[in-house]
């Protein structure tokens, strides 16, 4: 998948759309901490990090400057190109 925004491209590299349950474990973090340190429910980010819903740019914020990571360390972007 290829996306470009502001004229740069990014290619995601798995098929995974997120990456937070690898940073959680890396961090030693679950699902609460991530949840309560990002101020989402942690059911909602449960379901995010499953993939059963899409974060939304408010969600994924959060929750990128709950890990202190750049936001595509977390998310890949996938926009359609139509």
């Amino acid at each position: 998948m290829v996306a470009s925004s502001f004229g740069m491209q990014f290619r995601c590299k798995t098929k995974h759309r997120n990456r937070i349950s690898l940073y959680l474990s890396l961090l030693g973090w679950t699902d609460t901490e991530l949840a309560e340190r990002a101020g989402v429910s942690r059911t909602r980010l449960n379901r995010v990090k499953n993939r059963r819903a899409e974060a939304t740019i408010g969600e994924a914020l959060r929750i990128v400057g709950a890990l202190n990571l750049e936001f595509d360390r977390i998310f890949c972007l996938d926009l359609d190109e139509n």
